[in-house]
């Protein structure tokens, strides 16, 4: 199937009103994980966006890798979600935590991100991606910048990785929520410590 039938597909099947879990990218290389609200079986390697408290158990939502307060008694698993307003953030212990000017906010009422077969991979930002977003996982958009799924490995003492959360990928900085207060992370920023990553569809 050529890109003009592909296109005019995803057309009909928006004009049908058809929610469908396929994942649709663009002309840039994003794709755009659909919502699913479980009334239809969803098709196979396909990514989507499930109500927290539909269909699927938490275990089933991308995982960053990592875990917030890494090494510690308290350590819980981190995964990618997005509030009802579709803000990126991070799943820890079924609560939505979102950036938001300056601070963090919890959300009980969430999508998290589902790709099935672990078709997905995180991808070391080590410069600018500029207009590269070939497999870059689509969030929303806030304003006139488009938003992606992205995620921060903090470095602990020594180096060693720490602390892993997923936030949103705006302008080459992740943005995402810890300990109350919101943070960025640029990517370009040799100086900075923390490692940005970006989730892309498809195995690397």
């Amino acid at each position: 199937m050529n890109k003009l039938n592909v296109t005019s597909l995803v057309s009909a099947m928006v004009i049908a009103c058809t929610v469908t879990a396929q994942a649709v990218a663009d002309g840039r290389g994003e794709v755009r994980c659909q919502y699913w609200d479980g009334r239809e079986a969803a098709n196979e390697h396909s990514c989507r966006w499930v109500n927290g408290d539909r269909g699927e158990g938490h275990h089933y939502a991308v995982w960053s890798g990592g875990y917030e307060n890494y090494g510690r008694h308290n350590q819980s698993k981190t995964s990618v979600c997005r509030d009802r307003y579709n803000l990126g953030g991070k799943l820890v212990n079924n609560i939505c935590w979102v950036p938001l000017r300056g601070r963090e906010y919890g959300n009980e009422n969430y999508q998290m991100l589902v790709i099935d077969n672990n078709n997905y991979h995180w991808d070391l930002v080590t410069g600018r991606v500029e207009t590269n977003y070939d497999g870059m996982i689509r969030n929303n958009s806030e304003g006139s910048f488009s938003t992606f799924v992205c995620k921060v490995v903090q470095k602990a003492q020594g180096g060693v990785d720490g602390d892993t959360v997923t936030g949103k990928y705006i302008d080459d900085i992740c943005w995402y929520s810890y300990n109350g207060r919101e943070y960025a992370a640029a990517a370009y920023d040799q100086q900075d410590n923390r490692d940005v990553y970006v989730l892309k569809f498809g195995k690397k």
